[in-house]
């Protein structure tokens, strides 16, 4: 498996030098490293059959390379913006290697989180099905609907505007109640099974009619399960927070 990850890891990286030129010059600012020190830097800590792998490698580009300064390739336009796009990624991603190495998320931050999941979702859950409309006047169409006897999964697929759920009858399974909006978290405990939400649930986007098919007991999954979903949470929040404050810097 380490030989498998160190060859996928070195074809990545070879892959990235192809989009720069690897002349002694600077551009943007930035130096531009030598075949000689790219060498260096790749292979300093590599067995030599990588060492060789990567040397072989950085060769054919040289001469791949050298055939594009004799076509002048590196002036067309598309090249110049895949090089640019290239060089804004890599730098974009050491600056969140440096950000993340200075503010690492804390596994006791995701313990917190999950203890509000756990003490919020208990050992419950609900099948929900859902009628989406644009307005009061659709909503109340469907509510007078229901009130004749008419399926609710039947006038789901007719009149729904979630394309997703109309096509399963407004079904949307079996869901903790953290899954749920706010709004819907708000009735789910009111209704019995087999009642909907009168008046509709007001969103900002339309209206829904939430329907409850069942509630059964289930096991909440342990912190162990949830760990690395929950770290994943936590980053993307912190690299959120660390463009507003970027954005509000620059402004």
């Amino acid at each position: 498996m380490r030989n498998k990850m160190a060859k996928i890891l070195i074809s990545v990286v070879l892959g990235m030098l192809m989009t720069i030129t690897v002349l002694e010059a600077k551009e943007n600012g930035y130096a531009v490293l030598t075949t000689a020190q790219l060498r260096q830097q790749l292979t300093s800590q590599l067995p030599d059959e990588q060492k060789q792998r990567i040397s072989d490698e950085l060769e054919a580009q040289d001469e791949i390379l050298a055939e594009v300064a004799r076509l002048q390739l590196e002036g067309d336009k598309q090249v110049k913006t895949e090089i640019e796009l290239a060089r804004r990624k890599v730098l974009v991603q050491a600056y969140w290697q440096y950000f993340f190495k200075r503010n690492p998320v804390q596994e006791s931050d995701a313990r917190e989180v999950y203890n509000q999941l756990r003490q919020l979702n208990g050992d419950k859950q609900y099948r929900l099905s859902q009628i989406v409309v644009s307005d009061e006047g659709a909503a109340r169409k469907v509510l007078d609907a229901l009130k004749d006897r008419n399926s609710f999964a039947k006038l789901a697929k007719e009149m729904s505007l979630d394309a997703t759920t109309a096509q399963q009858g407004g079904d949307l399974g079996w869901r903790w109640k953290s899954d749920l909006v706010p709004e819907f978290r708000r009735v789910v405990d009111l209704l019995e099974k087999g009642e909907y939400t009168t008046p509709p649930v007001a969103l900002a986007n339309g209206y829904v009619i939430l329907t409850l098919d069942g509630v059964r007991q289930q096991t909440f999954p342990g912190f162990e399960k949830l760990r690395s979903h929950l770290m994943k949470i936590l980053g993307f929040q912190a690299q959120q927070m660390e463009l507003r404050r970027i954005r509000k810097k620059s402004n």
